[in-house]
C-alpha cells in the first residue's frame, strides 16, 4: 500500500490507486473507482454524481469505438446485384430484447391470439408464446377473420409493406387490437412495428439464427 495516504484510504487493504496500477485500469476506470470507494468518507453524493458522470463518458466512448468497428467491419458499399449480399447475423440479443419488451408491457394482459405471419414469423411467434404462456399460435390466413386482441408477429419488417398490406385489408381484424412485434426492424421501413428487437441501419441482408 502507498504511504502518506489520505484519511479516507487509511482502511483501506489497497488504496484506488495501487488497485488501478495493479489491474492496469485507464483514466477513466480508475476514477471511478477512486469516486465510489472513498464516497462515504469524503464527499458523499458529490462523489458519487462524479462518478456517474465519468461512467456517462466511458459509456459514449464504448459507444462510440464499437460503432467505429462495426462500420469497418461492414463499411457502406455500392451495390452489385452480382455479388453475394453481405450477411447480417441477428441473434440471440433480438430475441431477449423483444421478448423483454413484451413482458414489461404486460402484452399477454388481455391477450386472445398470437399470429405468426409465415413463413419467418412463425419462429419468432413460438418463442414469444413460450415466454407469454400463450399454449396456441395461429399462421396468419388471408381469409380468415381474426376477432379480439391480437399479436402480429414476424421475423423481419423491411419495408413495412408485408405489415400495411395485412393491416390496411377492411375487416380482417374485429372487435379488438391489433399489436405488431418483429424481431428486426430496418431503418426505412415505411410502417413501424409496435415492439422491435433490433433496429437494422443499414441495407444488407439479414441472417437469422434459423438460416444459418
Amino acid at each position: 500500500m502507498s504511504k502518506n495516504l489520505n484519511d479516507h484510504y487509511t482502511k483501506l487493504g489497497i488504496t484506488p490507486f495501487d488497485y488501478s496500477m495493479a489491474n492496469g485500469l485507464d483514466a477513466m476506470q480508475h476514477s471511478i473507482v477512486k469516486y465510489v470507494t472513498r464516497f462515504r468518507s469524503k464527499n458523499g453524493m458529490e462523489d458519487l454524481r462524479k462518478a456517474a458522470d465519468v461512467l456517462d463518458q466511458l459509456i459514449a466512448h464504448e459507444a462510440n469505438v464499437a460503432e467505429e468497428e462495426a462500420e469497418e467491419a461492414f463499411p457502406e458499399q455500392d451495390v452489385n446485384v452480382s455479388e453475394k449480399p453481405i450477411q447480417i447475423p441477428i441473434g440471440k440479443t433480438a430475441v431477449l430484447e423483444l421478448v423483454t419488451q413484451l413482458l414489461k408491457e404486460e402484452v399477454v394482459v388481455g391477450l386472445d391470439r398470437i399470429v405468426a405471419i409465415p413463413r419467418g414469423g412463425l419462429s419468432v411467434a413460438h418463442v414469444i408464446a413460450e415466454h407469454l404462456g400463450v399454449k396456441d399460435v395461429e399462421l396468419y390466413n388471408p381469409d380468415i377473420v381474426y376477432e379480439g386482441n391480437v399479436l402480429l408477429v414476424d421475423d423481419i419488417n423491411d419495408t413495412g409493406d408485408t405489415l400495411i398490406g395485412i393491416l390496411s385489408h377492411p375487416g380482417r381484424f374485429i372487435r379488438g387490437t391489433v399489436i405488431t412485434a418483429v424481431l428486426a426492424q430496418r431503418y426505412n421501413s415505411k410502417l413501424k412495428a409496435s415492439f422491435v428487437g433490433e433496429h437494422i441501419k443499414h441495407d444488407n441482408y439479414v441472417l437469422f439464427p434459423w438460416e444459418a
